[in-house]
């Protein structure tokens, strides 16, 4: 773990020539989030934050106020970057091969409709515990947010919110 700026994360990164991705959690205007790094050969690749930037705002602009974080290295598959890209990936392979997406089911409707809230109130160290991309969903579910707005928080599209929704339900954590 290193308790370093963004910016001193990027100098770290390119004078090591670094490749992986660094997440750390933050609170922006009260508002709990994440913001992941994926950097290439010392070269940043791709950022992902938690809530995203407000209009006209930058990366580095969102995030200097904030300091020093704690940022840890993470592996690909619990990364919320590599989730996306994953999903993004599938989507576009599918249109490529012209098949239209899977009908949604009536679970997912249900979970577009109604406002998720969390069955029990799970210890740090449960939460801790539950896969990282379905974790940020899970701490934002407060019983007043919709699933779009979530989704919107995070900058992840519905039907990645709606897939985590139902993994959190399956596991008796929401309803």
């Amino acid at each position: 773990m290193l308790h370093i700026s963004y910016e001193e994360l990027l100098r770290l990164a390119v004078s090591y020539k670094y490749s992986g991705i660094f997440h750390a959690d933050i609170i922006i205007n009260g508002q709990p989030g994440f913001v992941e790094v994926l950097i290439q050969d010392g070269q940043t690749f791709d950022i992902l934050t938690s809530p995203a930037p407000r209009q006209g705002e930058n990366w580095t602009t969102m995030l200097a106020p904030l300091g020093r974080l704690h940022w840890k290295l993470i592996a690909p598959e619990t990364s919320n970057i590599a989730a996306r890209n994953a999903y993004h990936a599938a989507l576009l392979q599918a249109n490529h091969a012209s098949r239209q997406l899977p009908a949604r089911t009536q679970e997912a409707q249900f979970h577009d409709e109604a406002i998720p809230h969390q069955k029990v109130q799970l210890p740090p160290e449960q939460i801790r515990q539950i896969p990282h991309r379905y974790r940020t969903i899970y701490m934002l579910i407060d019983g007043h947010r919709t699933p779009w707005e979530i989704a919107n928080l995070l900058n992840k599209t519905i039907e990645e919110t709606t897939q985590a929704l139902e993994f959190l339900h399956q596991q008796g954590i929401i309803a």
